[in-house]
Order: structure tokens, then C-alpha cells, then sequence
């Protein structure tokens, strides 16, 4: 088990989903549909930055963090961003 597989089992009760995104800029996206949350990572970052993606996706997840605007630069964005990262300071396992 690699240290992103160990990150994956303490969350079972989300499905996590790598995908392939040329960007360098595309992270990962934390999505809520009917009640069930998935988490997409992008398996081309370094294995560190998805661990990092992966907690910050979850704290999105945990504590509902969800921007009511659709626009990536809005204030409401910004903020749930900027709360899913603090939090994901928290997640560290041993």
C-alpha cells in the first residue's frame, strides 16, 4: 500500500477517483451529488501534492465546504477554498 492508498482507507465513506489532467494547475475536485461525495485526483502531480489534494478535497467534503457560486474567483469561492486547506493542516495521519 503506497501513502495515498493509506490516505484513501481512513475515508471510507467516499469514493476517490484518480484522473489524468495536464494542467499543473488541476488539483483535484471534491463533488456532492444526491448526498454522495466523490473525490477526483490528479494522479499526474507528485504523490505528496495528491496526498495534500486529498485532504483538502476532504475537508470540503467533512465540513461541507461548498461555494454557492460556480465562478473560481467570487468571494464565497475563496473562502470554502481557503477553509478546505486550513483544514487539511489537520488531517495528518501517523
Amino acid at each position: 500500500m503506497n501513502k495515498l492508498e493509506y490516505y484513501i482507507d481512513k475515508f471510507p465513506d467516499y469514493k476517490f477517483f484518480g484522473i489524468e489532467v495536464e494542467d499543473k494547475r488541476f488539483f483535484g475536485q471534491c463533488v456532492k451529488e444526491n448526498g454522495e461525495i466523490t473525490i477526483y485526483i490528479n494522479i499526474l502531480q507528485p504523490e505528496e501534492k495528491q496526498i495534500q489534494t486529498l485532504l483538502h478535497e476532504v475537508g470540503h467534503a467533512d465540513f461541507n465546504l461548498f461555494s454557492k457560486s460556480d465562478k473560481r474567483w467570487c468571494r464565497d469561492t475563496m473562502r470554502v477554498e481557503k477553509e478546505a486547506s486550513q483544514l487539511a493542516k489537520h488531517y495528518r495521519f501517523s
